[in-house]
């Protein structure tokens, strides 16, 4: 989030990340800046790389401890391929 303490504590975050979005266009395309219900008069904003819902979607998945959430932090593969592991056929074989 970037709200108004941010854009006056810390300029060159703010800048910085202004500039790798100017530098990356593909990564331009992609960033959401939405301003948040709620926020109040400070005029805080989303700064992502996917609109609200889908960030939401996102976390659901992150954050379920069925899914990627483990007790050491987020996990590299979900824990739903624990029971339904991933299979591929080469040559003949599985």
């Amino acid at each position: 989030m970037i709200d108004g303490w941010t854009d006056q504590r810390l300029p060159e975050l703010v800048k910085g990340a202004r500039e790798f979005v100017r530098r990356h266009p593909t990564v331009e395309a992609l960033v959401s800046s939405h301003h948040v219900l709620g926020s109040g008069p400070a005029g805080r904003h989303l700064f992502a790389l996917f609109d609200e819902d889908r960030l939401r979607r996102i976390l659901s998945h992150m954050l379920d401890e069925d899914e990627f959430l483990g007790p050491h932090g987020i996990r590299s593969l979900s824990r739903y391929h624990a029971a339904h592991p991933y299979t591929f056929e080469v040559h003949g074989e599985t």
